[in-house]
């Protein structure tokens, strides 16, 4: 969704940096076997985030929380990169992570697969950034195929 003003595309970086902050704080929370110090923030910021979108799923949803997902952007791109399902697993996920809910074991397990859901909507948060609005010109891919 490449647009000439730089602004429009600013929402694809920030899902992408919350992300990151996500897989950052996981990781190290994975290689410790402990809580970094961001942890409880930077899993409540995301966790927040996911259930405004899962009330923006709905059609009858009222407008209401203010949160990291609030641009049609940030929706597209997380419908893009996780089913429906998966948003709500993710959100249970890290709730059961802030509760610091079974054995260490389970809860390195479960943060590993949080992780690989944050990379997978990191990567499409960055593809969507890059990737052109426009259509490609009539006629472009005969040119690409020529000997």
């Amino acid at each position: 969704m490449k647009t000439t003003n730089p602004e429009a595309r600013i929402p694809y970086l920030s899902m992408a940096l919350l992300a990151q902050k996500v897989i950052d704080c996981l990781i190290e929370f994975t290689e410790r076997k402990e809580k970094p110090i961001t942890f409880d923030k930077t899993l409540e910021e995301a966790l927040q985030a996911l259930r405004a979108a899962e009330v923006k799923y709905t059609p009858q949803a009222p407008r209401r929380s203010m949160s990291a997902l609030l641009k049609y952007e940030h929706l597209l791109t997380l419908n893009e990169a996780w089913s429906t399902a998966e948003v709500s697993e993710t959100a249970q996920s890290l709730e059961a992570l802030l509760k610091s809910q079974g054995e260490i074991q389970e809860r390195m397990s479960m943060a590993e697969k949080v992780i690989e859901k944050f990379f997978k909507l990191e990567n499409q948060a960055l593809r969507n950034f890059d990737r052109p609005s426009d259509p490609l010109p009539r006629g472009i891919r005969k040119l690409c195929e020529a000997p």
